[in-house]
Formats: C-alpha cells, structure tokens, sequence
C-alpha cells in the first residue's frame, strides 16, 4: 500500500510516520509537503511540533543518497518495532513549477495521482478535491495534538562525553537528575529517549520542560532523566 502524507497529518502528530506498520507500506512525503514545513516552522504556535516533523524526516533522510531516497529508506532503521518492509521516500510530482505557492496542496495532490498512492489527510476540502480527480483518500484520524507521552517509539539520543557536559545536577524527589538544555547545545530531549555516551546505555528521558515554562522562570529549558547507578 502506498500513502502520500499531507502536512497537516505531520503537523498534528508528527510521529505519525510511524504509524503505518503494515508490511510493505510505502510511505510518501510530497517535496511540497517539505516546502509547507519550512515555512511553517516560523510560525510560534505550532513550531514545536513542525521542527519536531523536520527533525524526525531527517533523522530518517540523513546520511543516504539520492538513489536511496528516490527508492525508499526503511523504517526500521530508525525505529526497531516497524517491519523493514516499511519505507519512506520524498517524491514531487512532474512539473512542479507549474503550481504557485498558493497551490501546493494541487500539488500534492497531482503527487499522489502520479504515484498512485492514497491520500491521507486530516483536511476535509482537499479530501473531497482529491476524491473528485480519482483519488484514493483516508482521512487521518490521530490525535490532534502532541503528547510526549503518546509516543510509542522511545529512540535514542546519542551523545560524546556525557558526563563531561553536566555543571551543577540537581535531582528531583524520585532521584531523577533534572538536565540543563544549556549543556546541551543542539540537542532536544524527548520523553522515553534512551541516552547513550560513547554507545553506552546511561539514562532515560522522563519528563521534559515545555519552552514557555522555562521563558516564564526566565531559565535554560529542564529535562528530567533517569540515571540508573
């Protein structure tokens, strides 16, 4: 089975991905879609979970070719509990210069008839347009919001020196240390992701601190994590 994934699907639940488990799936990002999410990502409502989008996309794209991109990477490298069978790969459609900025989801749209794929989408109006020019359509229903805890696939965060990186460590009543983003420059910590340094297993991601707690103490963001003795 194909699936062409709107970015509102993305947007909504940006694990949604991972999803699909079916052996066999092929799951089909429009270059469109890519564009909407660079632009979306400035917008301060939503950007936590559009840079969260990005950032899963390319933890999936990153390191392979053009080749193996076009054909399609699996899944399974990114997360063990998805069949190897499971692919995902970006696509646009034949002449994308023929649509204008304004009409990106025809562009998908035209993406997902050339592909031959079902549209998912949580968007009523281009679920009815695309149903109107021969598409298959599924509308997506998952959860309209986020929830650190929803996630199913803990993953993992791999990082140099831990250890070397943690200043003052306080730790919270359950003896969870509580991190400073602040040594962590770049990294975004996530609830269930397992943390290693140099390949070794030395803690697990319980609970993190939205941005707009840590702007209201006028602090670095907080995340709590388990650091098993």
């Amino acid at each position: 089975m194909k699936y062409v994934v709107d970015t509102n699907v993305l947007v909504s639940n940006p694990y949604s991905i991972y999803s699909f488990v079916e052996p066999g799936t092929e799951i089909i990002i429009p270059s469109a879609t890519m564009g909407e999410l660079d632009h979306l990502k400035r917008k301060q409502e939503i950007s936590r979970e559009v840079r969260l989008a990005i950032r899963l996309l390319s933890t999936v794209i990153m390191g392979h070719s053009y080749e193996e991109i076009k054909k399609g990477i699996s899944l399974h490298l990114t997360n063990p509990a998805v069949p190897e069978s499971v692919t995902l790969r970006i696509a646009d459609c034949a002449n994308p210069e023929d649509f204008a900025l304004d009409q990106q989801d025809a562009r998908i749209i035209a993406t997902c008839k050339e592909q031959g794929a079902t549209l998912v989408t949580r968007d009523i109006n281009m679920l009815l347009i695309a149903m109107s020019q021969g598409c298959e359509v599924k509308q997506y229903t998952g959860d309209d919001t986020l929830k650190d805890s929803d996630v199913l696939y803990p993953g993992y965060l791999k990082t140099i020196n831990f250890w070397d990186n943690l200043t003052d460590v306080q730790y919270d009543k359950e003896g969870n240390a509580i991190l400073s983003y602040q040594d962590f420059e770049g990294i975004e910590f996530y609830v269930n992701q397992y943390i290693l340094d140099n390949e070794t297993l030395v803690g697990k991601v319980v609970a993190t601190e939205e941005t707009n707690q840590a702007q209201r103490r006028n602090e670095p963001q907080t995340a709590e994590v388990y650091l098993p003795a």
